[in-house]
């Protein structure tokens, strides 16, 4: 609960009452919960052999009844194969593991009423106080439930001077929470709901390595290398190319932008700079643009859409003189592919 007043003739007195001006009056309950079972088990043989399995079962209360739980399993193996028999006489591997797991997890990333809900009591209409909904109710909304493949391996070599690491992973997630935008008929901007498939695949290899190791000098080295990707497998059908969320779609035909099948997710799109205008002829003939604020040190005005010397240009796509939506160009994926990173440590005793 809060409330705020103005108008006080003194900070001295720490009172709502000394300030004449009633401004604001707020407050606010809510209650969220949240809980599980969980339990692992666990067995090795001869140390060699490893096996592990998780269960656990959630529920949630920002979820509607009938969707609030939620089980998630999963299970690793594990291979030392360096302790066989037939890698006894490979002096230089001091220690080789593999490795792979399966398993799910959930998701519950929503407000606390987007399931049920909501209604907001600050509305007024004639001078009346009233109370509208403003969160369109979704009921139906449950778990996102990703479930990933992990295999990858642990190698140490000559004395364990060199260490590499390999993972290679492929994640699903399966309703994907996603608020979707609503036509303005509807009275909501958008619902939060459970909209198609996703995939994140990639691999990361570590490599550790002491180079020089003596009684005063240690020289030690790291190199990092992660390739990621994702791509959208599945969305409702909605009549677009690739059933495409959002976007963009130009006189051509050509779609971009939003959420596509077939497509990473967080793609981005917009206007790319041409030139920078450096005569006032290029400002005369550039497009016209209504972002711009127009002004001019020559006549001291604001002209929307103009432009001047020092501003930029946008790359004009259709051969029209008005900066539109036929000029948005697609930037593609911004996340970043490939990760490397290397570092070098020296130690002087």
């Amino acid at each position: 609960m809060s409330a705020t007043t103005t108008g006080a003739s003194s900070d001295k007195v720490p009172t709502l009452t000394a300030g004449p001006n009633k401004k604001s009056a707020d407050s606010e309950f809510t209650e969220d919960v949240t809980i599980g079972y969980f339990g692992r088990l666990s067995y090795d043989f001869q140390k060699k052999y490893l096996f592990s399995a998780t269960f656990r079962e959630d529920a949630s209360s920002r979820f509607a009844d009938g969707h609030q739980w939620g089980f998630f399993p999963g299970a690793s193996i594990g291979w030392v194969m360096s302790d066989e028999n037939f890698m006894k006489n490979i002096k230089a591997i001091n220690n080789l593991k593999w490795r792979v797991s399966y398993g799910q997890t959930g998701n519950n990333a929503i407000g606390l009423y987007d399931a049920y809900g909501k209604y907001s009591t600050n509305a007024k209409y004639d001078g009346t106080a009233g109370i509208v909904t403003s969160t369109m109710p979704n009921t139906e909304l449950t778990w996102e439930v990703s479930t990933q493949l992990d295999a990858g391996f642990d190698l140490s070599l000559f004395n364990s001077r060199l260490n590499v690491s390999a993972d290679y992973f492929d994640k699903r997630t399966d309703n994907l929470l996603f608020s979707k935008e609503l036509p303005n008929t509807s009275g909501f901007s958008s619902v939060q709901t459970n909209i198609g498939k996703v995939k994140f695949y990639g691999f990361d290899i570590e490599i550790n390595s002491t180079n020089i190791e003596t009684k005063d000098f240690t020289w030690t080295s790291k190199f990092t290398w992660s390739f990621v990707k994702n791509k959208v497998l599945k969305l409702p059908d909605n009549g677009r190319d690739k059933n495409r969320i959002g976007g963009i779609t130009l006189a051509d035909g050509t779609a971009f932008g939003g959420t596509a099948e077939g497509e990473p997710l967080y793609r981005y799109y917009g206007y790319v700079v041409d030139y920078i205008i450096e005569t006032q002829e290029q400002a005369d003939n550039a497009m016209y643009d209504n972002s711009a604020k127009g002004y001019r040190q020559s006549d001291g005005k604001k002209v929307a859409g103009r432009k001047e010397i020092g501003d930029y240009e946008w790359k004009n796509r259709d051969g029209s003189k008005t900066r539109n939506g036929k000029d948005y160009i697609d930037s593609q994926d911004p996340v970043p592919i490939r990760l490397y990173s290397s570092s070098f440590n020296r130690r002087f005793k």
